[in-house]
């Protein structure tokens, strides 16, 4: 597998990890108010909202990554659940819609699957924003 770094879940997971703290729409109530996102017109907030997804979508990539890399689902899940309630519940169904899908046995076929599930995440996203 050549391009295709080799997985070892525990390195796997924190990545996991880092990405999904770094995806959530909003800062934690805990957040300084410097922080947070102010909305000051349409226009800023589907930009907001495209780089939410933008980061959903990395965050998808690297669960397919992981899949593609034979990293178990069970791993995968574990490092899924160690975010906050609702970031965690978002990637835990990145991390099943992923092992739905097959894995593939060539590095251009396992390319192929990450960059659409990538793109797959990505159209979704913004279809529910609305942007």
């Amino acid at each position: 597998m050549k391009g295709l770094h080799t997985w070892y879940p525990k390195t796997w997971a924190i990545s996991l990890i880092v990405l999904a703290a770094g995806c959530s729409p909003s800062p934690p109530e805990s957040a300084p108010q410097s922080a947070k996102i102010e909305q000051t017109s349409d226009k800023e907030s589907a930009e907001n909202m495209r780089s939410v997804c933008k980061s959903y979508s990395q965050l998808a990539a690297e669960i397919m990554r992981g899949r593609q890399g034979g990293v178990a689902m069970s791993a995968s899940m574990d490092a899924a659940g160690q975010g906050d309630g609702a970031q965690a519940e978002i990637t835990r169904k990145m991390v099943i819609a992923a092992y739905e899908k097959p894995r593939m046995s060539t590095e251009s076929n396992q390319q192929r699957m990450i960059t659409d599930f990538e793109n797959d995440t990505y159209l979704s996203c913004v279809r529910a924003a609305g942007s």
